[in-house]
């Protein structure tokens, strides 16, 4: 009876133990289950996230195929606007705009029809990052931001109600105030600050400027740049300076 009764207990431990593995493995698959549930949700969300994406890349990349064949007459316009037009009014800009589309036009080069200078040298997303900074969100301080930001050359601003300068020391405090140094033209540390800010990189806004200005400065305002092997140096005064 003992054997049996031995026998009966070893038999219930063996299937016990069976058990057990078998309920493991069912709470194993069961979790597998639930983490492959959770991945197809999120990659249900995904795809249809991307649905919607999809016809705004296929617009984008209609816009970028019409974008490449017309890219040389509408940098033709940048080019020109950012190089000519910034010494005039907004009702001088707007003729010669015109008058540009109209020479383009005629001469067959490739644009795109109504295209601004502002929309080729910029986006919204610039333009919220100017306005951002204090620009004034009108058109000509659109156009004058534009011009500063893209010029080869140092901008002159002429700028009565100080509007413009609010915008550039707003900017560069927002990039990096401690490199940002303000001079009078009068200060007689003005050619060291100069010499320091071309060296290092930083920004320097001479202030009080007149309608002459010292011959000594004629090649930084015209970066008139000196190569010399791997470096590149300007002249300030009779020394060079690296750039």
């Amino acid at each position: 009876m003992r054997e049996k009764l031995r026998a009966i207990k070893e038999k219930a431990d063996e299937l016990m133990a069976q058990f057990k593995e078998a309920q493991a493995e069912k709470d194993r698959m069961i979790a597998a289950a639930e983490k492959t549930q959770k991945r197809l949700a999120l990659a249900e969300r995904l795809i249809n996230g991307l649905a919607g994406e999809k016809i705004r890349w296929t617009d984008g990349l209609q816009d970028l195929k019409v974008r490449g064949n017309t890219a040389v007459g509408d940098s033709l316009v940048a080019a020109a606007f950012i190089s000519y037009i910034g010494a005039f009014g907004m009702v001088q800009r707007s003729e010669l705009q015109t008058s540009w589309m109209e020479s383009l036009k005629s001469m067959k080069v490739p644009h795109l029809e109504g295209i601004t200078a502002i929309q080729v040298l910029s986006d919204e997303a610039i333009q919220a990052q100017w306005r951002n900074e204090g620009l004034p969100s009108d058109s000509l301080s659109l156009q004058n931001a534009c011009i500063v930001t893209n010029c080869s050359r140092w901008p002159l601003l002429i700028d009565p109600q100080l509007q413009g300068i609010g915008w550039v020391l707003q900017r560069e405090k927002l990039r990096d105030e401690s490199a940002l140094k303000l001079v009078q033209l009068s200060d007689s540390k003005l050619m060291k600050y100069l010499e320091a800010a071309l060296e290092n990189g930083t920004t320097m806004v001479i202030e009080g400027v007149g309608e002459h200005l010292d011959a000594t400065l004629d090649p930084v305002i015209s970066r008139s740049l000196v190569r010399k092997g791997a470096s590149t140096y300007i002249m300030l005064g009779e020394k060079e300076v690296p750039y």
